[in-house]
């Protein structure tokens, strides 16, 4: 088990995020911290990052923290529905094998208790303005956001101090993180890189995240893990 290592998390926030203000420009910012001191406790420490510019972010401390996620499921969005779903099914699925397709198809609706999984991890966005306006996503803007050096570092900090052991990442997440670590996904979608598993899905938002879709790539995760001995008991 990894120490607690919030302190350090904060710390890359607070710098980051000062330097965006600024900067100025930006609409809404939120930076990115485990929901709860759980995470650490894990077994798994699991980090699932997604690329969104959403809309007036929910939280006024500036942190995209457990209240703000619990809203946007409420309010029914894909990404963070499907993004529950997966983290459910991963989750229990490494915990126990007593987990099957009928009862993911069970809890779809059961939020209390996604959001008890939710808990356990860290949720990361990797698009760090949030824009009032409801912008859809941009790619050139996102790749304008990641060109500065000091935006990379402090994405690389980010992910080295919360210290995973599964790290996912969707859409054309990807490419961004195969820079920062000098790796690529392979044909299973993954790589290893100082212990840490990276995973990469197609974006939760897209029709073909279904359940089988969740499920195949549950199990392929698993299959990396074994592969490259990161298994835990």
């Amino acid at each position: 088990m990894v120490e607690n290592n919030i302190e350090a998390v904060k710390k890359i926030n607070n710098e980051w995020l000062a330097e965006l203000e600024e900067e100025g420009g930006f609409c809404g910012l939120l930076m990115n911290q485990p929901f709860t001191d759980d995470y650490w406790k894990e077994r798994y420490k699991i980090v699932f990052c997604n690329l969104e510019t959403y809309g007036q972010p929910e939280s006024t401390e500036k942190i995209l923290n457990f209240p703000c996620f619990s809203k946007w499921l409420e309010v029914k969005n894909r990404t963070i529905k499907n993004t529950s779903l997966f983290i459910y099914f991963l989750y229990n699925s490494l915990m126990s094998d007593d987990i099957n397709r009928d009862k993911l198809s069970q809890v779809k609706n059961d939020h209390e208790t996604l959001l008890e999984t939710i808990k356990k991890i860290t949720y990361m966005n990797l698009l760090k303005d949030t824009n009032t306006k409801g912008r859809h996503f941009d790619e050139k803007y996102f790749w304008d956001f990641f060109k500065k050096d000091k935006d990379r570092k402090h994405t690389i900090d980010l992910i080295n101090a919360l210290s995973p052991n599964i790290f996912i990442v969707t859409g054309i997440g990807k490419d961004l993180i195969e820079q920062l670590f000098g790796k690529k996904f392979d044909e299973n979608h993954l790589f290893v890189h100082n212990n840490t598993l990276f995973f990469s899905l197609g974006h939760p938002a897209m029709p073909t995240f279904t359940n089988d879709y969740i499920i195949h790539n549950v199990n392929m995760l698993k299959e990396g893990l074994k592969k490259y001995n990161l298994i835990k008991l």
